[in-house]
């Protein structure tokens, strides 16, 4: 029984998925040109650390709650504004460390959610 559960529960994720690729495309990572035109970072310094603050027009959000954030102008991933958290080898606490931006989830799935309209994002990062 709870194979048969598995099974529709994963056929109907693909299915979603698949329809969301149809409707929004799929992702791929930005190069750098696409990058400049698309950010603008201002650098600030708060105590001992060093921080960039990225200004993207036009942009979506994907996230899947904690470990995957994707930046996404144009169908392209922006690495400087995504982060993708994976467990380090060796480190059995967290998923707490910013893995390789060809890893972020929304690569492999799409984003597939309805999309929501924002004016403008500011990110903060050290």
């Amino acid at each position: 029984m709870l194979a048969i559960k598995k099974f529709f529960k994963d056929t109907y994720k693909l299915i979603v998925q698949l329809i969301f690729k149809v409707l929004y495309g799929t992702i791929e990572i930005a190069n750098f040109e696409e990058v400049d035109k698309s950010l603008d970072v201002e650098k600030i310094n708060i105590s001992d650390k060093s921080y960039n603050i990225y200004k993207i027009k036009n942009a979506r959000l994907f996230t899947t709650t904690v470990h995957d954030t994707s930046v996404i102008v144009n169908n392209r991933l922006i690495p400087q504004a995504s982060f993708q958290l994976r467990v380090k080898v060796g480190d059995k606490n967290y998923a707490r460390n910013n893995s390789d931006p060809k890893e972020n989830i929304a690569l492999k799935i799409g984003t597939p959610r309805i999309k929501k309209k924002y004016m403008e994002m500011f990110f903060l990062y050290y």
